[in-house]
């Protein structure tokens, strides 16, 4: 299994187990670009989703690279180079603006609650 296929085997898995709004925001632009001494490189669009995945979602994803392979492989999240090029650009004709980032996880968390409570009904 190439890492193509494999990474489309974990998102197939991972779309099973959340909520859809959760996998569309986290895990529907990512993609698996490397395989090198038992870490699969996955890209994320920005800095954000790249935290979030490493901090929320690591375990799950290792856990099911696990189940498909049978081996223990490690995940890593890091910044797409297209995507880097094109935040850059944007923040080049933007002002800077600082965020408290705890603060926005905890309105994530709370949209991702409203969003799963909505979909229950």
């Amino acid at each position: 299994m190439d890492v193509e296929q494999l990474w489309s085997e974990v998102l197939e898995r991972i779309q099973q187990r959340i909520q859809k709004a959760s996998y569309d925001t986290w895990f529907k632009n990512t993609k698996a670009v490397e395989m090198k001494d038992n870490l699969l490189m996955i890209e994320t669009a920005n800095e954000f989703q790249r935290d979030w995945l490493e901090n929320r979602y690591k375990e799950q994803v290792e856990e099911l690279l696990y189940v498909l392979t049978g081996e223990r492989l490690k995940a890593s999240f890091t910044i797409g180079e297209k995507m880097m090029m094109t935040s850059s650009t944007t923040e080049a004709h933007s002002q800077t603006k600082y965020i408290d980032i705890s603060d926005l996880l905890k309105k994530i968390e709370n949209l991702e609650r409203r969003v799963s409570e909505l979909e229950k009904k």
